[in-house]
């Protein structure tokens, strides 16, 4: 491995190959549920579609993107030449690769990447705000987000995301500064949205004397972890090849599939809406059912306002339309 340039570590097909398989397939899985959203959720205000087709839109550009610097990184002697602008002559001369230009396309790419995941933060940081009228956590997320975003867009311009040589001729690297926080901003955002907001749906498990409330929230909370931990893993996988393999480009399968996992959860998320809504209806009759209440509920005004606040109170957590949160209140 001494015997390596610089260059020839760099060099490696597997992190492109895998990204790039990864990055289209992901791609079709978000194309898929995009369809389904814009199927079943016709009566989301318009500001919600214009946020999907946001999302989308600027995944379909990724993808063009990345298939732009396959098709360059395969027709060329280097893989590098997805990244940076290099002449044929330049492949025999590896010293210089450090000086050459990103191409417009990865600095795009990048840019995007950042995008994608601090809207993703937005769309969370937006629900745990309707769901507790604090602006404290979400703010606090939100700052940490738009860092990570600044990060990889200044990276992703200026360096290509790749570390810098000590020495053009040799294999020592310096970790460049906003790889790190880049990822651990990133990562530290996937975490706090994903516990904050199973805390909170537990705390309403539990203080919530209704069963159809109460069965929600395990359902909210067990689709929270789930599309939770997907990001929160992949950040943190990156994380560990970036600073781990630093003289390597073997983070970069990551990064180039991590935008659209965070789309396809805030997508899952909208369409988990469909299934749980269903459950909260269903739900709803057969306790009226059990209890023998019909359709004239007997009992106090307080009991029947306690149950139209808690079925509001679980709409607006399917829902996640701020209508639904102020008539709620």
């Amino acid at each position: 491995m001494d015997t390596l340039s610089y260059t020839d570590l760099l060099d490696e097909p597997g992190p492109f190959v895998i990204g790039y398989a990864l990055s289209f397939t992901l791609m079709g899985f978000l194309t898929l549920q995009t369809l389904i959203y814009f199927t079943r959720s016709s009566n989301d205000p318009a500001w919600m579609k214009i946020f999907v087709w946001t999302i989308f839109l600027a995944e379909l550009l990724i993808s063009i993107f990345a298939f732009h610097g396959f098709w360059v990184g395969a027709t060329q002697d280097t893989w590098l030449s997805a990244i940076f602008s290099i002449e044929e002559t330049d492949t025999a001369h590896p010293s210089l690769y450090p000086d050459l230009k990103v191409i417009w396309c990865f600095q795009a790419l990048a840019c995007l990447t950042g995008f994608v995941s601090c809207l993703t933060h937005g769309f969370f940081c937006w629900r745990i705000w309707a769901l507790r009228r604090s602006l404290l956590f979400p703010t606090s997320v939100m700052i940490v987000s738009l860092l990570q975003f600044a990060m990889v867009a200044y990276g992703g311009i200026t360096d290509g995301l790749i570390p810098t040589p000590v020495h053009p001729a040799g294999t020592s690297v310096r970790l460049q500064f906003y790889i790190p926080i880049w990822l651990c901003g990133s990562l530290l955002c996937d975490m706090a949205i994903t516990i904050y907001m199973t805390l909170v749906l537990r705390q309403e498990r539990i203080s919530s004397p209704f069963r159809i409330t109460r069965s929600l929230s395990v359902k909210l909370i067990k689709l929270i972890v789930e599309t939770g931990l997907v990001t929160t893993v992949a950040a943190l996988i990156e994380l560990i090849l970036a600073i781990h393999y630093s003289s390597t480009l073997y983070h970069l399968a990551i990064f180039y599939t991590i935008s659209k996992l965070y789309a396809n959860c805030v997508l899952a998320n909208l369409n988990a809406r469909h299934g749980l809504r269903n459950l909260a209806t269903e739900s709803t009759a057969a306790q009226r059912h059990s209890n023998g209440l019909g359709l004239h509920p007997v009992g106090g005004p307080s009991d029947r306002f306690s149950t139209i606040q808690i079925f509001k109170r679980i709409e607006t957590d399917i829902e996640t339309d701020s209508s639904h949160v102020w008539s709620s209140r």
